[in-house]
């Protein structure tokens, strides 16, 4: 008796379904189909539909027409499309394809004829992207590169042929608050502030008004108003970011808001009221009132009493507190002749974090 094949599928509708036949041999059950088909399972279930291989166990791909979702590898998709047999859902709401085992799962996309392929993989080591070919990864937004890694892991930002571990071609700003390091396109790297800019400031003498600084033979003093022997309080503020300049007679150093490194140029003009001859002064940048010797001092030998003095030094310091107080000192190694400082300049930028 001649075997009859039946479908096992509980089909409520075939449309346009053209002759179905059986080979008597190969028990294959085949469609010719017309034109097109339309299957309709007249009460939906999680398992709809299922296609088994000889050994029966997990479906190759299941149909699931509660939820219309499509599993492969799966007899219970989580997603619109499941690939995998891992049971749980992604933890994204919009997720459309998902790829998941009961362990480590992976999803490449490989071009056969180049040879280059790209993947996502998730363990219990964590996510990773990358390329697993000897290629290198690009992430772009608005169809532009805005990464780049080589394939000897080198990383670019702005272009594609990075030539250090990072190499970032234009503007970039690192940190989120207090002070930030800032690159721009011109090559200039700078530490920024709060404010606009990063942080510097000055003051100065302007010449209209004068600093007599009593010295004593051998001791450090600083360049400030001392209530008694100048007009007026000869320092005043300049351009200020970040830094602060003091008031109500103390008008002569500039405090620093950050810790870091502080780049400080300073310059003095200033004459003597009989020194005598080859009275040597020297001079240099203070913190917290402590002259420091070792860098930025300068020095200048008054030949004769008509003789007027000129200095000037610049150094970086480093400021770990972020509250010191930057200013001049003179020193007079000769005698205690005065000096009247008549011009004056102290500068000073953040070049650096802590």
């Amino acid at each position: 008796m001649p075997k009859m094949w039946t479908s096992a599928l509980p089909l409520a509708h075939i449309a346009n379904l053209g002759t179905l036949s059986h080979d008597l041999g190969s028990h294959t059950p085949t469609w010719d189909i017309n034109s097109s088909a339309t299957f309709q399972i007249p009460t939906d279930s999680t398992t709809a539909y299922q296609f088994f291989d000889a050994n029966g166990g997990i479906p190759i791909i299941n149909i699931d027409t509660v939820n219309e979702r499509v599993g492969i590898g799966t007899s219970s998709p989580q997603e619109l499309l499941h690939v995998g047999a891992g049971t749980d859902a992604s933890d994204i709401t919009a997720t459309d394809l998902l790829v998941t085992r009961a362990g480590p799962s992976n999803l490449s996309v490989r071009d056969s004829t180049n040879g280059v392929e790209t993947f996502v993989f998730s363990s219990s080591v964590g996510g990773i992207i990358g390329t697993v070919t000897n290629d290198p990864l690009i992430i772009k937004t608005n169809n532009t590169n805005a990464i780049f890694i080589d394939a000897s892991q080198k990383v670019g930002i702005g272009t594609v042929a990075p030539a250090s571990l990072l190499d970032v071609r234009g503007e970039a700003v690192i940190g989120s608050t207090g002070t930030t390091l800032k690159s721009e396109a011109d090559g200039d790297t700078f530490w920024e502030g709060n404010g606009s800019g990063h942080p510097f400031a000055c003051m100065f003498v302007d010449g209209t008004q004068s600093i007599v600084v009593a010295l004593t033979l051998n001791e450090i003093t600083e360049v400030f108003d001392d209530g008694t022997t100048s007009q007026f309080d000869g320092w005043l503020a300049g351009d200020l970011n970040e830094f602060t300049f003091p008031t109500g007679g103390t008008e002569h150093y500039l405090t620093v808001t950050k810790a870091g490194f502080i780049r400080v140029q300073w310059s003095l003009s200033y004459s003597m009221i009989s020194p005598g001859a080859n009275v040597e002064v020297h001079g240099g940048v203070a913190i917290d009132g402590v002259a420091t010797r070792d860098k930025a001092e300068a020095h200048r030998t008054i030949a004769n009493n008509s003789d007027t003095g000129n200095m000037s030094g610049t150094a970086i310091f480093h400021v770990p507190n972020g509250n010191e107080e930057i200013s001049v000192w003179l020193l007079n190694t000769s005698n205690s002749a005065d000096a009247t400082v008549i011009h004056g300049n102290l500068s000073m930028v953040q070049v650096g974090g802590t």
